[in-house]
């Protein structure tokens, strides 16, 4: 059972995850908001 915890938290902390979360309402003439989440990587390159 231990062996399998284990395995299952490397496989988590290995894994290629990204979340981008943008705001509902936006206020006009203003830019909008975004929190990008992305905990397992050291890089990030964004272009929009």
């Amino acid at each position: 059972m231990a062996q399998k915890n284990v395995k299952t938290t490397i496989a988590s902390i290995e894994a290629k995850t990204m979340n981008l979360v943008v705001e509902e309402v936006n206020e006009p003439n203003k830019p909008f908001r975004a929190m990008w989440l992305q905990p397992t990587s050291t890089k990030c390159i964004l272009k929009l």
